[in-house]
């Protein structure tokens, strides 16, 4: 956590290697959770059976927010591409 004081002499002291490394810690966390996201997706979208394929990630607790984010933006992307399909 991020150590902010205030003195009348010198005002706000910020601790800034603590903040950065919090920040640091954070970002790397997110990019973890990203390359695991992408991954799964890769996984999904090659497998065979894709119902399997989730019930077996599920069974693992594989699946996460980042996964189910990329997910729902790959089928809107896959209906979008349908419609303009439809459309010409």
């Amino acid at each position: 956590m991020a150590n902010i004081n205030y003195d009348d002499e010198h005002g706000f002291n910020i601790n800034l290697p603590s903040l950065s490394r919090k920040y640091q810690e954070a970002y790397d966390k997110m990019q973890r959770e990203l390359v695991k996201a992408r991954e799964g997706l890769t996984k999904i979208l090659t497998s065979k059976d894709v119902k399997a394929t989730l019930l077996d990630m599920v069974e693992r607790n594989e699946l996460n927010r980042s996964l189910l984010a990329l997910l729902d933006e790959n089928i809107a992307n896959a209906q979008m591409g349908n419609q303009n399909q439809n459309n010409k």
